[in-house]
């Protein structure tokens, strides 16, 4: 874990065997911003940034289960973005970056097993996505670049979907 910058919080819970969890905040430029992680279950990976100028900001994940995986939590440049994200079940996979955007916000629900979802938000300004998998490989990606005030809601229910938003 590093923290650097003085405003900064982050917050790591384990509870079970084998969970690596990594929090970056240690950009001098950030201030105000929290990450939350907690992992219960058995090697979970949760990596979560915020970079350059990233004011005011929220990573919260909670990992439920087996082999669930969050890569690339990252936020840059952004000012009051949230990435909400519960992944419950084994072997789910999920990537998120916001860059430089503004009171937006990812919510994300994966349960069951082997889901993947990526989310994107470039250059965005109220944004908002909230996305439900339940259920098993399932595939989700959505992203929203240089977009004010969208709303993307995916609802992913059974085995083997898929779905790809561009906004």
């Amino acid at each position: 874990m590093q923290v650097l910058a003085d405003s900064n919080t982050s917050v790591m819970e384990q509870s079970g065997i084998g969970h690596i969890s990594m929090a970056d905040q240690s950009y001098p430029s950030t201030s105000g911003n929290t990450i939350f992680q907690t992992q219960n279950g058995t090697n979970n990976f949760s990596g979560a940034t915020q970079l350059n100028n990233t004011q005011k900001s929220v990573i919260n994940h909670i990992q439920i289960g087996n082999r669930n995986t969050s890569v690339s939590l990252e936020q840059e440049n952004s000012n009051t973005v949230t990435l909400t994200i519960l992944q419950s079940g084994g072997g789910n996979l999920f990537a998120a970056i916001q860059l430089d955007s503004q009171d937006s916000a990812f919510n994300l629900l994966q349960t069951g097993s082997d889901n993947q979802s990526s989310l994107t938000h470039i250059d965005a300004t109220s944004n908002h996505s909230v996305q439900l998998q339940q259920g098993n490989q399932n595939s989700l990606n959505a992203t929203q670049i240089q977009g004010f005030n969208n709303s993307i809601t995916t609802n992913q229910l059974g085995s083997n979907n898929s779905c790809t938003i561009n906004k």
